[in-house]
């Protein structure tokens, strides 16, 4: 899966992550939407310009513009200091939209590299997702969250009883649910552990800004980096 990148679009509203399309490279790059957009569109996404058709697949020579412009420019002073960030010894906008998720400050898309199973190594940094529906933080009193410390190594337990992903996995400390796996790695890490596959799960970052009048986490969706590694 290394020429795919899965595109996701986050509901404002629920927050919750839909797969609508990927990117692919070959010897051009395709995009395509996935085959039913009626619950997204429903929910309020709209098709991108100038991707209007969402049944026809889309090529170019170069990675479209509407995904590349999310990228940072390469003549920018401290390109090296960025590409080196993301393991990158030279500018690939393909695999820099893998490596950055090429997000946005003003829409709600995601680009994810998916996991390969396949492969007998495999590494990926994410935010801890849910973490409202966790035992630590209600969405409030998130200085709760403080009592975690950065290399702490975490555990990942399979829910299947979830009624919003059947492949759920929970991210704990201690027996203590912080939140769970993102949406478009569950399914993978949810077999992966059924396999008995080597996972691992760490904190990289914690960015815990809080209001202090509301008591409300400032940085709700991020607050928690975590490292998994799959052997």
């Amino acid at each position: 899966m290394e020429n795919i990148v899965w595109v996701y679009w986050k509901d404002p509203d629920s927050r919750q992550r839909f797969r609508i399309g990927q990117i692919e490279k070959n010897e051009m790059y395709t995009f395509r939407y996935e085959t039913d957009l009626r619950d997204m569109v429903t929910k309020g996404f709209k098709p991108f310009f100038p991707f209007i058709n969402v049944e026809e697949i889309y090529k170019s020579q170069e990675l479209f513009s509407v995904f590349a412009s999310r990228l940072p420019d390469p003549k920018r002073k401290d390109i090296g200091l960025i590409l080196k960030k993301y393991g990158l010894n030279e500018y690939d906008s393909f695999e820099l939209l893998k490596k950055s998720g090429g997000r946005s400050p003003i829409d709600t898309l995601e680009f994810i590299e998916p996991i390969d199973l396949s492969e007998h190594f495999i590494r990926r940094e994410v935010y801890v997702a849910g973490v409202s529906h966790g035992d630590l933080c209600d969405g409030r009193k998130c200085n709760h969250i403080c009592d975690l410390t950065e290399l702490d190594y975490l555990d990942l337990a399979p829910e299947p009883t979830n009624h919003f992903d059947e492949y759920a996995v929970e991210i704990c400390k201690d027996k203590v649910k912080i939140g769970y796996v993102p949406v478009y790695y569950s399914q993978a890490i949810f077999t992966a552990l059924l396999n008995d596959r080597d996972v691992s799960c760490r904190i990289l970052e914690l960015n815990i800004s809080v209001n202090p009048a509301l008591e409300e986490s400032l940085n709700c969706q991020e607050c928690i980096k975590v490292e998994i590694i799959i052997k």
